[in-house]
């Protein structure tokens, strides 16, 4: 059994050991902020072959993240040519890495399976975790219809101007909606041709000036007619559901709730609003769902 001077020298040594781990500590967080210090306030980081320049504060804005150790430790010096830190990642989606440091918000509405997925992986090792306000929240499409005075000759408008239908017609035909510059819309393909287009145009040059998607092969069709590019291959059948996003100056589109990326930076300056516009060759019927 323990007396009395022996647990009080127990718990002394106790409170020693405590007081050195103490001091260590502090010692470690000073050398961890002289690093910082001393690292410059403009760092470059090649990512994949890509420079990203941003200031020191940028990088250190989310507490313990892979950045903090790497300009705090000491233990990581720049690998690359001019100074640069090397960061093994994928490049074409590190932008809205540093956006969120940035700005503290993370905008995926836009983006594909495949790129959610590197993008969550280079979070993942760079320890750095997204709070879920961080999320902005997406709109909710507002309130629209076909515009019975912009559809062509022979066209259709049923289910309260909801329904917009092509005749057997081969000629083009074309309808836009009554809400300019959606943030979101969607509609179901009912019945389709070959040539039918569904996008965002204003109201009175969609061939001219349109961002139009192909549904039948997924090809995209910009403004004038060119620019055709494959974009989702599987295309449209009917049934699906189609999403259309306009946001920050790009458009993007949504098969079945299913995002297939950005498929216009729209051009600038843009002189008329957009609107949703349908455009067809032939027979073919979309509704706003």
């Amino acid at each position: 059994m323990m007396d009395g001077h022996e647990g009080a020298d127990a718990t002394s040594a106790q409170i020693q050991a405590l007081d050195t781990k103490f001091e260590a500590w502090k010692a470690l967080e000073r050398r961890v902020q002289e690093n910082i210090d001393a690292a410059p306030s403009i760092i470059t980081l090649d990512v994949g072959g890509t420079l990203f320049k941003t200031t020191k504060a940028t990088l250190l804005s989310v507490e313990d993240s892979y950045f903090q150790a790497m300009l705090g430790s000491g233990l990581w010096q720049p690998d690359g040519p001019n100074n640069t830190y090397f960061l093994d990642l994928d490049p074409l989606t590190f932008h809205h890495i540093m956006a969120y440091l940035r700005h503290g918000t993370l905008n995926i509405a836009a983006l594909s399976e495949w790129e959610r997925t590197e993008l969550q992986f280079s979070l993942d090792y760079l320890n750095i975790t997204i709070p879920v306000d961080a999320f902005p929240v997406e709109e909710e499409p507002v309130e629209w219809r076909w515009d019975p005075r912009s559809i062509s000759v022979g066209m259709k408008l049923t289910q309260g101007n909801r329904s917009v239908q092509a005749p057997w017609y081969t000629r083009w035909m074309s309808a836009t909606g009554t809400v300019e510059n959606p943030s979101i819309f969607c509609i179901r393909i009912d019945s389709l041709s070959v040539d039918t287009f569904v996008g965002l145009a204003p109201a009175g040059a969609l061939q001219k000036e349109g961002y139009f998607l192909r549904l039948q092969n997924g090809h995209l069709r910009g403004p004038g007619g060119n620019g055709i590019q494959p974009y989702h291959p599987q295309g449209f059948k009917p049934g699906d559901i189609l999403k259309a996003r306009l946001q920050d100056g790009k458009i993007s589109f949504a098969k079945n709730d299913e995002d297939l990326g950005v498929a216009f930076t729209v051009q600038t300056p843009s002189t008329e609003p957009l609107f949703p516009a349908f455009l067809s060759f032939s027979a073919a019927k979309v509704t706003i769902v």
